[in-house]
């Protein structure tokens, strides 16, 4: 299955991720960033991924955007993934979650470093 055909198999859970993130992005704009190869998507069984390397001055940084699906499905690919972010240059990896996150095995690979703050403009 290619990436656009994953993203939309699971155009439902992905729509309620994508929701969390409080309107900074919709479904559409996430499948249109797959098909210019902006996102990377990864997959396994009814689970799906989807990332970006990101380019700042002195590095790359691999960030885990959306996920949906179940989360024992992910654990025993996700080293598979982070070892592609590192393939591509990225020396560290970040996500930005609701609280809990922590709690999943993600907290064997990510830890809680900075507070994300928000305000409207």
């Amino acid at each position: 299955m290619n990436a656009i055909a994953a993203v939309e198999a699971m155009r439902e859970p992905l729509t309620e991720a994508i929701s969390l993130m409080d309107d900074v992005a919709d479904f559409d704009s996430v499948r249109d960033d797959v098909a210019s190869g902006r996102l990377q998507v990864f997959t396994t069984g009814d689970s799906i991924l989807l990332t970006e390397v990101q380019q700042y001055r002195k590095t790359k940084i691999f960030q885990l955007c959306y996920g949906a699906g179940a989360l024992h499905e992910m654990e025993p690919w996700f080293e598979k993934v982070l070892e592609w972010g590192k393939e591509q240059g990225c020396t560290k990896v970040v996500m930005v979650g609701r609280r809990g996150w922590e709690r999943t095995f993600l907290g064997r690979y990510l830890l809680p470093k900075y507070i994300v703050m928000e305000g409207s403009l």
